[in-house]
């Protein structure tokens, strides 16, 4: 996701789980923010990110999430504008 003019920064967590060797797993967490068109959806956001993580992983394309969570990134709405 790339940042335009009508854009939103969120935050994300996901942990994610797969198989290795007999009876193991490895397990990840990510974290980081993205910038997301004001259109996109909550399902766009959550395949970029995951994309992301398999991209960064030795593992399968498609191990089990544990944890999600996509937050707005700022702690007050507009940064605080208009009080």
């Amino acid at each position: 996701m790339t940042a335009s003019a009508e854009t939103t920064e969120f935050h994300y967590v996901v942990t994610v789980q797969w198989p290795i060797g007999p009876g193991g797993f490895a397990t990840y967490t990510a974290t980081g923010t993205i910038q997301a068109n004001t259109r996109a959806t909550r399902q766009e956001a959550y395949e970029w990110v995951m994309g992301q993580v398999v991209k960064s992983l030795d593992a399968p394309s498609t191990p089990s999430v544990l944890f999600w969570s996509l937050e707005p990134n700022r702690l007050v709405p507009n940064g605080g504008e208009g009080r």
